[in-house]
């Protein structure tokens, strides 16, 4: 885990980082003989919070059913809170899957 001192003051919706994790251990490493890593990274930049959530696949173990479900509650909850300013990334690489929010830092304070 690695998150930036500056991202403690932001706001983070609920239940949109929770679906991530779960992914990356129940598609990801969870798959894996040998187990895998599960990183969290957050930074804030420009008034914005980034939160990138990446694990480890095996990209030969063979594909769980999914239905996208979580990934659709998280795309939804962003999309009602933010609006156009706030996007879900994901990326599949090699053997590493990623999953990175971007939206508004809203200081909790405020």
């Amino acid at each position: 885990m690695q998150v930036d001192d500056a991202c403690a003051d932001c706001q983070v919706p609920p239940l949109v980082l929770q679906p991530l994790i779960e992914n990356a251990i129940k598609h990801g490493i969870a798959t894996m003989v040998d187990g895998g890593i599960v990183r969290l990274e957050s930074h804030v930049e420009n008034g914005k919070l980034a939160v990138r959530v990446e694990n480890s696949f095996d990209p030969e173990a063979p594909s769980p059913r999914r239905h996208g479900l979580g990934l659709r509650n998280v795309r939804s909850r962003l999309q009602t809170r933010f609006g156009d300013a706030a996007r879900l990334n994901l990326a599949a690489e090699h053997d590493r899957f990623s999953a990175e929010m971007i939206f508004p830092c809203h200081k909790i304070n405020s």
